[in-house]
């Protein structure tokens, strides 16, 4: 590890301290801009560096391979879709079962938004995932934005709007 400490005498650039523009935002991150920051790399042999989460099991990730689990999921729920099932497995693991928690059928799960989105999956976005908008769920957590129409798009975005608003009224 390299290590190189600025003393109260180093001086400042000036293309930065003689800047009006510049100085009211660097004068206090001087030592990212003059090069006095610290320099410091970790150990080679860690097996934290890239590629760290080949060893470690990832949120809902620890019991079983996908296709094991969207068995497991289907012959739990069998009122789900084979497709249905598998996608739930994929994208959330064991924590599909969170989201199925109750149901004994599809109405169980509540509204169904187009391509196997159902509201219960969407309930337990906004309350685990903290998805907020229709683009949170349907880019940022599943990629059904893919195959969803503008119009099932929007309806969700109502949905989840109105559900939002009623998490916060008193």
């Amino acid at each position: 590890m390299h290590v190189h400490f600025p003393t109260k005498d180093t001086p400042v650039s000036s293309q930065i301290c003689d800047n009006p523009k510049r100085w009211p935002y660097f004068k206090d991150a001087i030592g990212a801009i003059d090069g006095s920051h610290i320099h410091a790399y970790p150990p080679s042999f860690s097996r934290h560096l890239a590629g760290w989460t080949a060893f470690t099991a990832l949120p809902g990730g620890a019991a079983c391979e996908p296709p094991a689990l969207a068995h497991k999921v289907a012959r739990d729920y069998p009122f789900l879709e084979p497709s249905h099932a598998s996608r739930l497995a994929a994208t959330y693991g064991e924590r599909a079962q969170r989201i199925l928690a109750g149901a004994r059928t599809t109405a169980d799960l509540g509204m169904a938004f187009g391509a196997t989105l159902t509201e219960a999956e969407v309930r337990y976005l906004m309350g685990q995932e903290f998805a907020r908008t229709a683009a949170d769920v349907l880019w940022r957590r599943t990629k059904l934005g893919l195959v969803f129409s503008d119009a099932e798009a929007a309806a969700l975005d109502r949905f989840m709007a109105a559900a939002s608003a009623a998490q916060v009224a008193p």
